[in-house]
């Protein structure tokens, strides 16, 4: 169980970690880390609208 100090420590640090830049692989443009959810979705929509063959999963590391 996280005390009020240990939550406001983890929120401050995901908060500034979705403020980094990485580049998407399959887009090959770099985005905040924040928008990689939304990238996946519209992904995942063009493959079930059968746009793109696959699903390009991507994982954090």
């Amino acid at each position: 169980m996280l005390l009020n100090e240990g939550r406001e420590t983890v929120l401050k640090a995901w908060q500034a970690r979705k403020r980094d830049v990485l580049e998407h692989p399959f887009f090959a443009e770099k985005a905040l880390l924040g928008m990689f959810p939304q990238l996946q979705a519209q992904l995942l929509a063009r493959h079930l609208r059968g746009e793109i063959d696959g699903y390009p999963a991507w994982v954090c590391r």
